[in-house]
């Protein structure tokens, strides 16, 4: 195992942290979306009969250290939206997960396996301070969306994949 400098600490707390920030973001967007099964599963059917264009994020995947910037401006843009429908908080779950996906495989990979290793196990760290977060938490129900609100922000999710404009590869 390598010696971890002061240099890689840094490198460590940064993607630990960056890493941690994208899965508190999808686990409490997720908390919400699991609290309405309904409502989920009739947000993902509309959105799974939108047109593949559409709903094509995918144009620059897999993640690659020459096209990560891009992928982390657009999901950090997206998961810093406010989430009022079911729809804003698939997409913004959609985006965290893609956040963490591109933190896996390319901030990590990049790094040595001690580094690596230090990461995962500091991650494992603020992952439990979530985790006691989550539990000091009141429940509470997800805020009711309606009908013509739901379809509203579908309208705009379809405006806004529309108009997503990814750089080529």
């Amino acid at each position: 195992m390598g010696r971890i400098t002061a240099a890689d600490e840094v490198v460590i707390e940064q993607i630990a942290h960056n890493r941690n920030k994208f899965e508190r973001i999808f686990e409490e967007q997720s908390a919400i979306l699991r609290a309405d099964p309904d409502g989920l599963r009739e947000v993902h059917a509309r959105i799974s009969e939108l047109p593949h264009h559409v709903i094509d994020a995918n144009k620059l995947w897999p993640p690659t250290p020459e096209n990560r910037d891009a992928y982390m401006t657009q999901v950090e843009e997206i998961c810093n939206r406010p989430a009022v429908s079911l729809e804003d908080r698939l997409e913004i779950t959609s985006a965290a997960h893609t956040a963490l996906m591109c933190i896996v495989m390319v901030d990590m990979a990049q790094q040595p396996p001690h580094i690596r290793t230090a990461i995962v196990k500091r991650n494992a760290e603020l992952a439990r301070v979530f985790c006691e977060e989550l539990r000091a938490r009141p429940t509470s129900q997800p805020p009711e969306t309606t009908e013509d609100e739901a379809f509203a922000a579908l309208a705009q999710l379809q405006r806004r994949k529309a108009s997503v404009s990814l750089p080529a590869s």
